[in-house]
């Protein structure tokens, strides 16, 4: 069996402190790319009044200062781009070896488990012959009601009984 690692954090678990925090920070990034990109924004809107002919006659289209203004800016894209595609492929292979495995334990002896509960090695025979049971334990933890629909509630064999 194997544990996921890292633990999953679920939105139940996230202080308030913790959502207002990112939500802030969320509305900052996109302030700060709103504002980065206004350049190309005012450039398009020019190239967009020059087709449609909005712009008074001999108006250059803007797509020599647009390069300008955003080539530094997708360069720097391209770069943190490329760093988190290597950054989530290494990321991804340390956390898949060291996923935890559970280490399972020895398969225990069927008849001793049975009598540890309270029940004879025919009881758990009749038990397992059975598709349906319900099973009732005592206050410390011992079989104490067996019933099952081929016997009848509380007609199958009872610890101690046949």
């Amino acid at each position: 069996m194997t544990t996921p690692w890292p633990p999953v954090i679920g939105a139940a678990r996230v202080s308030s402190w913790a959502r207002l925090r990112d939500i802030v920070l969320t509305v900052a990034a996109w302030g700060l790319l709103g504002y980065l990109l206004i350049p190309m924004l005012r450039a398009l809107w020019i190239d967009m009044k020059v087709v449609l002919g909005l712009s008074p006659p001999g108006a250059v289209l803007a797509l020599e200062r647009l390069w300008q203004d955003l080539s530094p800016f997708l360069g720097l894209v391209a770069l943190l781009m490329l760093w988190m595609v290597c950054y989530a492929a290494v990321r991804r292979v340390v956390v898949r070896r060291s996923q935890r495995v559970a280490t399972q334990s020895p398969p225990l002896d069927r008849i001793k488990h049975v009598q540890s509960m309270g029940c004879s090695a025919e009881d758990a025979e009749l038990l397992q012959q059975a598709r349906i049971a319900v099973v009732e334990f005592d206050a410390d933890f011992h079989v104490s009601i067996v019933g099952s629909p081929k016997f009848g509630p509380g007609q199958t064999p009872r610890p101690g009984t046949k």
